[in-house]
């Protein structure tokens, strides 16, 4: 094999994943309603806000002077407008979702290598960084893209590893590419699952 056999997940993992995922997501929301600020534009996410309400209310996207491709996130909070027709929570609610996949994804690329209290340290780690609570109740691109980059990561991961055929890879890529979608340097996630392909390919003497 590529890498090493994955670590069995079992009840303690669990129970760890929920409390990070409810400290994680819980912590930026319980700020945010204390502040009064769920849904209210934080630095320059305003311009992604109204982007996606453009789309939303027109059909067409206007967004002027952005600096990230954000058109991923943009396409994928419009079942969230929909369903809040069209109030602003929708964005701080996105936010909150891939705060949420950010957080467990990352817990569980771990844990295919390490022991649970040290998937537990990496994931504490990313929940106490001041930035990962401040932008995960917030429409930056920042948390999306890593969210989905981390996803990319660990389902790839787990291809490497022999654990899941084609789907799993093709679903590590599709959430790479989606990442990419919301800022350019998210490549380096399904390029780094490409690149070890042919490792992998070599290892266990098979393709996909």
């Amino acid at each position: 094999m590529v890498l090493d056999m994955p670590r069995p997940i079992g009840h303690p993992d669990l129970l760890a994943l929920a409390v990070l995922c409810l400290v994680g997501v819980g912590t930026p929301l319980w700020l945010s309603a204390a502040a009064g600020t769920i849904g209210v534009p934080s630095t320059d996410d305003w311009v992604y806000m109204r982007a996606a309400e453009s789309l939303f209310r027109t059909g067409s996207i206007d967004m002027p002077g952005h600096t990230a491709a954000a058109v991923g996130q943009i396409v994928m909070v419009q079942p969230l407008l929909w369903l809040s027709a069209g109030d602003p929570w929708a964005f701080t609610a996105f936010g909150l979702v891939m705060g949420l996949l950010g957080v467990a994804s990352s817990y569980l690329l771990a844990r295919r290598f390490v022991g649970t209290s040290s998937a537990v340290t990496v994931a504490l780690v990313l929940v106490a960084f001041p930035g990962f609570a401040r932008e995960t109740a917030s429409f930056m691109t920042d948390v999306p893209a890593f969210a989905l980059a981390m996803l990319c990561l660990l389902l790839g991961t787990r291809w490497l590893q022999g654990d899941g055929g084609r789907v799993t890879l093709a679903a590590s890529l599709a959430a790479g590419l989606l990442a990419v979608s919301i800022r350019e340097s998210a490549i380096a996630a399904p390029a780094a699952i490409l690149v070890a392909a042919p490792v992998a390919w070599l290892a266990m003497g098979r393709w996909l």
